[in-house]
């Protein structure tokens, strides 16, 4: 039984269209085995650009609604101004789930 996505496009063709850039995250982030700040040492970006790009790949590949993604970017955006707390970015987080 293949499984497909939201998108139904089945998930071997939705991750051979990867770009080499979302590849090479992918492939860094599963090396890292999820752990963001490690991708963060090892590609030399900021916890938000690992989120940012974990969302946009997600988003390729069908397995994240925009509309999810874009609700944690702007926590995130809002908490990178200093218009919030980590602690109530971290509780907008939890509540968005």
């Amino acid at each position: 039984m293949q499984h497909y996505h939201s998108r139904r496009i089945p998930y071997k063709q939705a991750f051979i269209s990867l770009s080499d850039e979302d590849s090479k995250f992918l492939i860094i982030f599963l090396r890292s085995r999820g752990n963001i700040k490690e991708v963060q040492e090892r590609m030399n970006i900021s916890y938000p650009t690992v989120k940012n790009r974990l969302d946009k790949l997600l988003i390729t590949l069908g397995l994240l609604d925009e509309s999810e993604g874009l609700k944690e970017k702007e926590i995130l955006a809002t908490l990178e101004r200093g218009e919030i707390t980590v602690a109530e970015a971290v509780k907008l987080v939890k509540e968005a789930e």
